[in-house]
């Protein structure tokens, strides 16, 4: 009653004498005594780079234009091989789902699933218009993809843009690091490609952006970032401790008061998407299949990522991060220091720590946290303008050429021949290409899904000990002796096609011949390539042809 009677007597005072409202406001907002007497901070001026940021508006057409060309344009010039996973954990399927042929690798066959097709499902819905258009050329169907990757980055892009606004209340801030995010070469290198990484890190920055706008009182933003968090579970399950760290957050920020927000994002956004995701495994599957448990219990806790290579455990700190940075390293740590408790950063550290923890490591598992690390960047980036505008031009200038050179430098000298090789193929008279035996380690290059011809194409499967470790792949027999893995090859049926590398080629070549085989092509792929065996040596594909 207290409390009631004094709400509304309060109330009722301010009605009646407005004048009341002024004298009070006056008193509140008057500086504390001890602080009038301190000396006011002079504002930091600008420099004529933040003059010309200003100008600069980063959501009107005359931006967002040159950004989506941008990417598409990287989309398409980034032709190295980076990891197998960026086809046949993706493409390869969408590619079977919507033409009825392709391939399928272990992670989708075996009887307790890994893997969940709602993100190759995106793929097949590109598919699926193409097709309806008759759109489906060879070249449309292989690079559409990437197409569609780009769109998904520029958005990402501008997230960042949001994010770093939101986060340090500076249009100058946010649009340093947008400028850091384009520029990033390993931001380019992969978040193009239609990896699960690439996507599970676009899920991360849009779903932070509407969690972090979420207040005392639940609102639409905490849906949608429900759903995008549900969806990059599905995805990606080590995802999940981005968003658990965000909930703890989220707690010790509002306390009663989030709860409510965390049930509402729950249960209008988490379990909305979480159903639709089973709805489409149930379709591709024909069974329930819960992927991130089957992933849980594959991966981790019966460790067969190992399988793949097994790294120490400051592997991240030591050697990827630094390579994945470069020159932004000197940026990236003073914009930790100046404003280290964002929960962004917080959430990166996380998930930092968790990849860590886990024996399998390749350089794309920490991709969600790079643009985090990069809206770090843009912080600090602003500092030094503003105190140091000469000494920032020159750093951003080498840092920048750095992250280009070293983009190019990839995409010229290492492993470019696989998408040359198939394109080479797609090129070849359906009468003369009948079918592919691809004679080299596993996954070597894309597959149905870069050719898009219903013929027989083989390679030597190599699915990691499932569930006995002590049987042996194709892949190993093919290493142990490669005359007689061909002549057993052979043996079984013949093709029109063999591609192999210039390091077989010096053990088989005369055997090919002797089977009638003659070299049509040679692609450059790598000038110096550590090859089986530790030796070192320029590489090129060599493709076959027997009339």
């Amino acid at each position: 009653f207290f409390f009631f009677f004094f709400f509304f007597k309060q109330k009722t005072a301010y009605e009646i004498m407005p004048s009341l409202v002024g004298s009070e406001m006056c008193i509140r907002d008057s500086p504390d005594p001890a602080e009038r007497n301190e000396p006011k901070k002079k504002p930091l001026r600008k420099g004529n780079v933040e003059w010309l940021f200003d100008m600069v508006e980063p959501e009107k057409p005359y931006v967002i234009v040159p950004i989506l060309l941008y990417r598409c344009f990287i989309s398409l010039y980034v032709r190295s091989f980076y990891a197998p996973d960026e086809y046949y954990q993706s493409v390869e399927v969408a590619h079977r789902i919507v033409f009825g042929y392709g391939y399928t690798s272990w992670e989708w066959t075996i009887e307790e699933p890994i893997r969940s097709i709602v993100h190759p499902f995106i793929f097949a819905i590109l598919y699926k218009v193409l097709a309806l258009l008759s759109l489906d050329t060879g070249f449309l169907i292989a690079y559409a993809p990437r197409l569609l990757q780009a769109v998904l980055l520029t958005i990402t892009d501008y997230y960042v843009y949001w994010i770093a606004e939101d986060a340090f209340k500076d249009a100058y801030t946010a649009k340093l690091s947008m400028l850091l995010h384009l520029a990033a070469w390993f931001t380019n290198f992969t978040m193009v490609r239609t990896l699960s990484n690439s996507f599970e890190s676009i899920l991360i920055v849009i779903a932070y952006y509407y969690w972090s706008r979420t207040s005392r009182e639940y609102s639409r933003t905490d849906t949608i970032a429900g759903a995008l968090y549900a969806l990059c579970f599905i995805v990606r399950p080590t995802s999940a401790m981005v968003f658990l760290v965000l909930v703890f957050i989220q707690l010790v920020k509002y306390r009663l008061s989030a709860i409510k927000n965390l049930l509402g994002a729950f249960f209008f956004g988490a379990v909305p998407m979480l159903l639709i995701c089973f709805a489409i495994d149930y379709w591709f599957y024909k069974e329930l299949v819960f992927a991130p448990l089957n992933f849980l219990k594959v991966n981790v806790l019966a460790n067969i990522s190992s399988y793949y290579g097994t790294q120490e455990l400051f592997y991240y700190l030591r050697q990827a991060l630094p390579n994945i940075f470069l020159g932004y390293g000197v940026l990236i740590i003073p914009g930790i220091l100046i404003s280290p408790c964002h929960s962004f950063l917080l959430a990166a550290l996380a998930y930092f720590c968790l990849m860590s923890y886990l024996p399998h490591k390749e350089d794309r598992f920490v991709l969600p946290v790079v643009s985090f690390l990069l809206v770090s960047a843009g912080r600090a980036l602003a500092a030094l303008f503003r105190r140091l505008e000469t000494v920032a031009v020159i750093l951003l200038v080498l840092t920048v050429g750095h992250q280009v050179n070293k983009l190019v430098e990839v995409n010229t000298v290492a492993n470019v021949a696989p998408l040359d090789t198939m394109d080479f193929l797609r090129t070849i008279s359906p009468k003369h290409l009948k079918s592919v035996y691809m004679l080299m380690p596993c996954h070597t290059t894309p597959f149905y899904s870069h050719l898009h011809r219903d013929i027989v194409m083989r390679f030597p499967t190599c699915p990691p000990p499932l569930p006995d470790r002590s049987y042996r792949t194709q892949q190993s027999k093919m290493l142990q002796d490669i005359g007689g893995f061909l002549d057993n090859v052979l043996e079984k049926r013949s093709y029109s096609h063999i591609v192999t590398t210039n390091y077989f080629e010096e053990v088989i070549g005369e055997q090919l011949e002797s089977y009638g085989y003659e070299k049509i092509k040679e692609i450059f792929s790598s000038e110096h390539e550590k090859i089986i065996g530790g030796r070192v040596m320029k590489v090129t594909f060599c493709i076959y042809w027997k009339q």
